[in-house]
């Protein structure tokens, strides 16, 4: 396998900005699509671990950005992949090189909006089993609302 990918979606209500439950039939209507049994996919998925804790205190500012027009997507606010590039571009600041990444978990928390100052912070440690380094990742406005917290990997 070259890349495996999980998601979890949620459903939100508009007006209250607040999650809802889904119903019976919009369920069962994606049953087919569930990942709980990977063999119908032919591959097994990595199950997503929990990340660590980090704050502020913890770790230290790799980047900066304001988020500019090109960052936001159809839906208003900044596209996932302007996090990942935001993530990546931390970890190269620590050093990391992109071809020897092995895995990076995301955990989006909150979404964010034109003009905003962001900070990337991080925390560098070696694998616990010794194969590379990892790197946890924090994202967050200025004024210290988180944005999403990640963990990459990268093999020796």
């Amino acid at each position: 396998a070259v890349a495996a990918a999980t998601s979890t979606y949620v459903l939100v209500n508009f007006k209250t900005r607040k999650l809802s439950i889904a119903p019976k039939e919009m369920v069962d209507q994606y049953a087919d699509f569930s990942t709980k049994d990977s063999s119908i996919l032919g591959a097994s998925l990595p199950r997503k671990g929990k990340l660590a804790s980090l704050s502020p205190d913890d770790a230290e500012v790799c980047s900066s950005y304001v988020v500019e027009a090109s960052d936001i997507d159809l839906n208003g606010h900044v596209g996932a992949s302007v996090y990942i590039h935001w993530i990546l571009d931390s970890a190269v600041a620590q050093g990391q090189r992109l071809d020897k990444i092995s895995s990076l978990d995301v955990e989006y928390k909150q979404e964010c909006f034109l003009g905003e100052r962001i900070q990337c912070l991080t925390r560098s440690q070696d694998a616990e089993d010794g194969s590379g380094m990892e790197i946890d990742h924090l994202v967050q406005t200025e004024e210290g609302n988180v944005l999403l917290r990640a963990r990459s990997s990268f093999h020796a």
